[in-house]
């Protein structure tokens, strides 16, 4: 298994995709619409980006995907809160491996950052 960061449009297509993946026939799932969920996640079409940074992983074995992950650091709660912050959303595996992997990647994203911490499930705030 790898993991690896979302760099192209094809890559954020395969991340937004997975959830579909993973829940379809869950009856108690409601998919949002993909073309919202790209606008959410896309710097310049949300103004959480005016204030805030965020990377994107995918686990992965032969082309499958097994989880998503997104990292994020945010300079208004940072400074609000008086802590540097790492969050972590957006986040589903297929297996704890994968999740430990997920973390760990969104863990040293982090701290690449200056975080001190890793908080989550954050999807960008605490209102998702």
């Amino acid at each position: 298994m790898d993991v690896v960061p979302v760099r192209s449009a094809a890559d954020l297509d395969r991340f937004i995709g997975y959830v579909y993946e993973r829940y379809r026939g869950d009856p108690y799932w409601v998919p949002p619409l993909r073309s919202d969920e790209k606008a959410r996640l896309t710097p310049g079409k949300n103004p959480y980006f005016e204030h805030a940074e965020a990377a994107y992983y995918l686990a992965a074995d032969s082309g499958r995907v097994l989880g998503r992950i997104a990292a994020t650091v945010d300079k208004n709660h940072d400074a609000f809160h008086g802590e540097r912050q790492a969050a972590f959303g957006f986040f589903e595996a297929h297996s704890a491996d994968a999740a430990a992997a997920l973390l760990d990647a969104a863990e040293s994203w982090g701290r690449l950052r200056g975080a001190e911490m890793l908080r989550g499930p954050l999807s960008f705030t605490t209102n998702d």
